[in-house]
């Protein structure tokens, strides 16, 4: 029954509440570059890391209230999450620019993973060359997007990708989980990403 609950869950965010929905405009639209999920004590979180747009660019309007670096969502049901996300953004949530995926000890503990894999895999938005790890502190290692760097997405993204061929670190991707999982029925060993006692953001297999 739990399995069952989280799986529906899932599949509604993926669904209801995060997809871009067709012809809504693109300034009506939040673009996460990173999702880290978890659940603790039959509680469900899902946060969103945006990017920061005005560091980004430089360009900050004046009077415009400053975008929220993340949005944390968790309840423990779909119907609750729904309602906080109603009750606190006017805007979509559009997946089809998200690069890095961070998985919970809870998600895994629990296999709740599969879920979520179904989940993304169900979604033609979400691309299955976003990079996918695991952590001990989600909240933590999010806390690193608009602090620490404009978008912990395109950073994590550009440790990998923005080196000379021979110098990249081999990263786990979405297409290689579902892979694994298809022929064994198991979860890959994931990198773990996570935050040092200097502040420092690790990522080591």
């Amino acid at each position: 029954m739990r399995k069952k609950i989280c799986s529906v869950f899932l599949m509604m965010i993926c669904s209801c509440l995060l997809v871009g929905c067709t012809g809504v405009e693109p300034e009506k639209r939040l673009y996460p570059q990173a999702i880290a999920l978890d659940r603790s004590q039959e509680v469900y979180e899902v946060l969103f890391g945006m990017p920061d747009m005005e560091g980004t660019t430089g360009q900050e309007k004046s009077g415009e209230e400053k975008q929220e670096n993340i949005l944390v969502f968790s309840g423990k049901n779909m119907k609750e999450i729904q309602n906080l996300y109603n009750q606190t953004q006017e805007k979509y949530l559009d997946l089809g620019h998200v690069n890095v995926l961070i998985l919970g000890s809870g998600i895994r503990q629990m296999d709740y993973w599969e879920q979520v894999m179904a989940s993304f895999k169900s979604q033609p938005t979400i691309g299955e060359d976003i990079y996918v790890f695991q952590t001990a502190d989600i909240r933590q290692v999010m806390e690193y997007n608009g602090t620490k760097t404009d978008s912990l997405g395109d950073y994590i993204k550009g440790i990998y990708e923005n080196r000379p061929y021979v110098q990249r670190q081999r990263g786990v991707t979405l297409r290689q989980v579902y892979k694994v999982w298809y022929e064994t029925g198991e979860l890959c060993p994931l990198p773990v990403i996570s935050v040092l006692s200097d502040g420092t953001l690790q990522i080591h297999d």
